[in-house]
Formats: structure tokens, sequence, C-alpha cells
């Protein structure tokens, strides 16, 4: 094999190919530089100065389908070249369950990605074009003169519509648990449904030959069996050449009539006018954009998911249905960072919970938790109006009234110095005047075990102890007062949100 350097480059209108016959259109390199840094696959968790590799007027980046609706197979795989500003070099290939990551049930686990470092450039060249090929039977070279003869079809993208908005599997699953049914792809619709993406030139043109195969199988005397086999085997080029979403319908969808073919020759027309035009917007892409807030999954084996596994399993008590953690997400919204700056160096920062029903998050996310909005109920200001928090899990859940999945949010607080109150005091709010006191604590029944606080390097305690009883309220009947912890702040620039908890209620 020569040395990935020496490659013959394919000549510029590669890059974004017309159709047969037609005048080659060209891609500036600043677009193309621009594309480079944006299309740089969420899933490879890399900081923000990761590009895919540019060479000349070649982005290293493919986009592989593979279908097979016999099997009910619907797959995306995506290889890159990934460089950083460091000088680090890696391989990206993310495999991609196409159902359970854009249907309206988006699974957790509709992704499985690998990042693999390497050591030089060239080496990381070397394994995208052997893996290229591995997977479509083609090399990258002829990427556009040959169709794939392995499992997996290459489809070509128009480099203008590389956006930023594209979300990992585990981002698109919380944005569906937000969005409304309407803003879903239905998995029960009787057609399926092309996904967002602006195809290039080149693949379009593919896509109307291989209706034109159809038509001549169509037109041909073969028997009904072996030609309904040959419409079956073109069927799944189609749709790994055009990417859907299928449901539970998958296999239903073989092109077998001349109807169907006049069907999809307007579908391709219709997305043709697509590539002269704008993107075709992701629902739930767009929902995440309008909530201005970098949310990104946190893997079960980061350091930050244990510590808030045990902070949930240690604060939380025998309900009549269970609870049990799904997963976290790290949250970071600038306009909160900013607002908090001038709190940071307040004392007594604790990593507090706060749940509200599921129809409150859309906003909570948006626009940061609020005093008294709305949506909120007027009544359980047991110490002024403000926001609450609770050390106890237990405690912040009852507030997510669902009987399915919850949501909460764990936020740093500076509480500063706190006027403390062991029963309900509605004139709490009036001694927090931001120099004696800063925030007001109404004390539990059960509360953390405080020597186990766990300090996390930023200063931040984080109550991780188990709940016990407080000897120190035996003096009150047995009912009386607080059952759990509570924290209440009357500034929101105090708090800004760090962790957003999902969680199943199990009957």
């Amino acid at each position: 094999m020569k040395k990935a350097a020496k490659q013959r480059k394919p000549p510029r209108q590669t890059v974004v190919v017309a159709a047969a016959g037609a005048k080659a259109k060209y891609v500036s390199r600043s677009l193309l530089t621009k594309s480079s840094a944006l299309h740089v696959d969420p899933s490879a968790n890399l900081p923000g100065t990761a590009r895919v590799y540019l060479d000349d007027d070649i982005l290293y980046t493919a986009r592989l389908h593979k279908v097979d609706l016999g099997a009910r197979t619907n797959l995306e795989v995506v290889l890159q070249v990934l460089c950083t500003n460091a000088g680090e070099h890696f391989l990206l290939e993310r495999t991609t369950d196409i159902e359970k990551h854009y249907g309206s049930e988006v699974s957790l686990d509709a992704s499985s990605t690998r990042c693999i470092p390497s050591d030089s450039l060239q080496d990381a060249i070397k394994m995208f074009l052997a893996l290229f090929f591995t997977k479509t039977g083609v090399s990258w070279r002829n990427r556009f003169q040959h169709d794939a003869t392995g499992d997996f079809t290459f489809v070509d993208v128009d480099p203008g519509s590389y956006t930023s908005q594209q979300l990992s599997s585990e981002v698109r699953h919380l944005m569906a648990l937000l969005c409304t049914s309407s803003l879903r792809a239905p998995t029960a619709s009787p057609f399926p449904i092309p996904l967002a993406m602006k195809l290039s030139k080149h693949t379009i043109a593919r896509a109307k030959a291989l209706l034109g195969e159809m038509d001549i199988v169509l037109d041909m005397t073969a028997t009904r069996t072996r030609q309904r086999l040959s419409l079956a085997i073109l069927t799944n080029r189609f749709y790994a050449l055009v990417p859907h979403v299928f449901g539970s319908t998958m296999g239903e969808h073989v092109v077998d009539s001349t109807q169907s073919t006049a069907t999809k020759r307007d579908l391709v027309a219709t997305l043709e006018r697509y590539c002269q035009g704008a993107r075709v917007p992701d629902p739930l892409c767009s929902h995440y954009k309008a909530l201005n807030c970098d949310l990104r999954i946190l893997p079960t084996d980061a350091p930050d998911w244990h510590l808030i596994k045990t902070y949930f399993d240690n604060t939380k008590v025998p309900l009549k249905i269970g609870l049990s953690l799904r997963c976290v997400y790290s949250v970071h919204k600038e306009i909160e960072n900013k607002r908090f700056a001038k709190f940071a160096a307040l004392p007594n920062r604790k990593l507090l919970w706060h749940g509200s029903s599921f129809t409150n998050w859309t906003s909570i996310l948006s626009k940061g938790l609020l005093i008294a909005p709305s949506c909120a109920p007027k009544n359980g200001h047991s110490f002024g109006v403000g926001l609450y928090f609770s050390d106890s899990v237990s405690r912040s859940v009852g507030y997510c009234q669902s009987n399915k999945v919850g949501l909460l949010v764990l936020c740093e607080v500076a509480l500063g110095t706190v006027y403390v109150s062991s029963t309900s005091d509605a004139h709490a709010q009036s001694h927090v005047d931001g120099v004696n006191f800063h925030s007001v604590q109404g004390i539990g029944w059960y509360l953390p075990e405080s020597d186990l606080d766990h300090i996390m390097p930023d200063g931040v305690a984080v109550p991780v102890g188990k709940l016990k009883r407080n000897a120190h309220k035996s003096h009150l009947h047995a009912g009386g007062g607080l059952e759990y912890n509570e924290y209440i702040i009357f500034n929101t620039a105090q708090m800004r949100m760090r962790y957003l908890v999902v969680v199943d209620f199990n009957s």
C-alpha cells in the first residue's frame, strides 16, 4: 500500500460533485475550513480546538450507511480524522442505530463510539483509509467513481450544510424526553421519513440512477420471486443513499411498483431542491439550540458520575415506588456562570438538589431557575418566596410529579452565612440582607452525615453522607417540623446549574 501522504488527491470538483454531465460546483476553502471545525462529531468528546483534517480541498470525514429491510438493519457509521491545536490526532468511528437515534423514542444506547489516538497524522489517515475500504469495499480515492461493494454505502453530504447543531444520541434522548410527541418523528407512520440532512448533488444523482435501475427490473419478464429479490437489493441501496427512519413497519417498504418508484422520484426531487436551499431542519436540534445551554452526558466511569450516584443512593429513602438513576448530564449555561461570578468567592457553597415537573424543564434550561414563576405552585413558601433546594434527593423528587421519568438538577448554591430555623418561618427572608445572612436553612428530621461531605476540586461541598436522625431536634414532637433539610436563596445569581439528573420511577 502506498503511503497516505503520497495518495493521489481527487480533483477539486469531487468535493461537491455535480450530476453527470453538469458543471461541477466549486466550494471555497474558507467554507471547508469552517466545516472542518463545525463538523467534528459530538461523540468525539474532544476539546473545542478539535477539527476534521482538511488536506487541500478534501475533508477526511465519511458518512456510511447500511440498510437491510428484511433483517431490520438501519445503521450509520461516521469516520473522521481529527486533529487538535495541541498536535494530537485521532481516528473517530461512531456506529449508530438510526431507528434508535432518530426515532421518537431515542435510546441512550443508540450509538457506540471509538476515538482512537494516533501517534501521527499519517497513522490516523492510514487507519481511516483502511477502515473505509473494509466497510465499503471501495478505496477512499475512488469513492465517487464506484458504488460500494461492501456492507456500507458512502453517502456524500454537501460541505456547505455542515453545522454545529448535530447532537449525540444521549442529548437527543434528553431532547426527545423534553419535546412533545408532535415534535418527534412518529414510529407508527405508514411511510418512512427521510432524515434531516442536505445530500450532495452526487448522492442525488446516484439515487436517481438507482430508481432508473428499479424501473428496468420492473419492466423485465423475470419471475416475480426473482424480480422481488432484485428490487429488495436495489431498495436497500436506495435507502442507504437516502437515509430514512422506518419505525415498526421497516420490512414493508420495498420499492416494488412503478407507483413506488414515482413516489420516490418525487421525494428525490424535493431533496434536490433542499440541496439548493437551506438545510432540512431537525426539530430536536432546533429545540436544543433554543435552550442556549451546553449539555453533555457524563460517562458512567467518570468520577463525577460516581460521586452523584453515591449522593443519590445515600440521600434517598424507600418510597411507595422505587427510584433509580438513569443518566446524568453536565450543564454549562454561560449567562448563569457570569451572574454567579460575584458570588463564587462566597463561603459555604454546596451542591444541592432541585426538582420540578417535567413540563417546566424546557423553561428552566432556557431561562434558568426563576423565583416564583407563573408555572410554580403558589403554596409551599415556608421560608419566604425564594429558590428552594435540598440535600436529600427524596425531598426534591417529590416535585417531579411523574409516574415514569423525572428530572432534577444539581446546583452549586452559594449559601454564605446561613440563617437557621428548625420550623417553618414565613418571615425568615427578612433576615437575609446580603451582609449578615445570605440564605436560610430549614433544619430537617433527617440529614446527611456532615463529616462525610465530599469537597470537589473547586471547593464545592457535596453532602454525600447517609441520611441519619437529627438528634438536635429530639425536643420537637414526632412528626413536627421539616422531614429533610431545605436551603433557600432569594437571589438567583447565587446559584448555577451543574448537573441534570434523569431518574426512573419503578413500580
